[in-house]
């Protein structure tokens, strides 16, 4: 029955919007990497190969693009696609981007010094 305690605890209490959109956050995270890498690289201090380049740029639009497979007005499953864009690209680049954290952590460092 669902009235025991022990019957709760696999139960997650969250509301349920908040639990459909925890899988976005890692996405998001290597959206927001990939955003400062391609700061870096056009202001002149970070140096990637263009097709790295490119394809975070693709991304980019297509995560802002109002055209989609899923529309990004149906709730949750409209950001699927977005996600799975932005996830292949950064798979695509894990050594770029571990590559480039360093650099970003050496450099925040650097500028402390300063």
């Amino acid at each position: 029955m669902l009235d025991t305690k022990e019957n709760y605890q696999g139960f997650s209490r969250k509301p349920l919007a908040k639990r459909c959109y925890e899988f976005l956050l890692p996405s998001w995270e290597s959206l927001q990497i990939l955003l400062r890498l391609l700061r870096a690289q056009l202001m002149g201090k970070f140096s990637a190969p263009a097709n790295s380049i490119l394809m975070a740029i693709a991304a980019l639009i297509y995560f802002v693009s109002p055209f989609d497979l899923i529309l990004d007005s149906i709730p949750v499953l409209g950001l699927v696609d977005d996600t799975s864009v932005i996830t292949s690209v950064a798979r695509a680049n894990l050594t770029l981007i571990s590559n480039f954290r360093k650099w970003e952590t050496h450099f925040d460092k650097d500028r402390e010094r300063r």
